[in-house]
């Protein structure tokens, strides 16, 4: 099952009357009410089910192996050790001094860690797609191209890459005068505002090569110069899948 962040969230962000959440907080609380009649026998085991799938997605999520780590396995075997209902009274004394030792680390930054690598893993995988050629060299590209294309044959494309370029420059300036509020923020926001710079510098970088290579009579630069474009290009493609993602259907 997906691990859920609105669980880590609430555990990371709110107080309880018992302290605050930890990994073992639903299975504890379950394994009271059985043993004082007030939870079934199945319904500690839908507890310990739950528990042990979100155990497993906290050691998949975890970057590295540390304490927090360390007392999940342990939750883990202890839970995975728990058949017979005359072993509650055990489990209940194991699981109180694993949350006593959950409460001693850091929660709030063992939380954060997760929804982090949570989401970068997110955001890794909605880039992972292959980009068609036609697309990759649609829009600018395709004028720029046949801009260079007409030079070989003797139309000086000078003016033509100075005004693709003033574009560039203006969007770069705008993009520096945006204004992301906090609550804006997301990673999903962070990086395609990340890839939306790179892209637009990609395009100042090939126009002003191939500005040079028209300007000195170098048609050898050409292609290194569109070949920044196609890569400004792709990262400018990225940036419209992750703005797709992010808008609500």
């Amino acid at each position: 099952m997906d691990y859920q962040l609105e669980k880590l969230r609430a555990a990371r962000d709110s107080a309880f009357e018992e302290g605050v959440r930890t990994p073992v907080y639903l299975v504890l609380q379950s394994a009271r009410g059985y043993q004082g009649l007030s939870t079934s026998w199945d319904g500690l085991q839908q507890a310990v089910t739950q528990t042990l799938a979100e155990l497993d997605e906290i050691l998949r999520l975890a970057e590295e192996d540390d304490r927090w780590t360390e007392l999940c396995d342990e939750t883990t075997q202890v839970l995975q050790e728990c058949t017979q209902e005359a072993q509650v009274p055990d489990l209940i004394a194991t699981l109180e001094q694993l949350e006593a030792e959950f409460l001693e680390l850091d929660l709030t930054a063992c939380y954060a860690r997760l929804e982090e690598g949570q989401a970068w893993s997110r955001v890794a995988s909605s880039l992972d797609f292959e980009i068609p050629e036609w697309e990759l060299t649609a829009g600018h590209y395709t004028l720029v191209l046949a801009a260079m294309e007409e030079w070989l044959e003797g139309v000086s494309p000078v003016a033509f890459l100075e005004e693709q370029l003033e574009r560039t420059h203006a969007q770069l300036a705008e993009y520096a005068g945006a204004y992301l509020a906090p609550e804006e923020w997301t990673y999903e926001v962070a990086t395609a505002d990340q890839l939306l710079q790179e892209g637009l510098e990609c395009w100042v970088q090939g126009l002003t090569r191939l500005r040079e290579a028209v300007v000195q009579g170098q048609p050898g630069s050409v292609p290194r110069g569109l070949e920044l474009l196609l890569g400004g290009n792709h990262k400018l493609i990225q940036v419209e899948r992750l703005a797709s993602l992010a808008t609500p259907s």
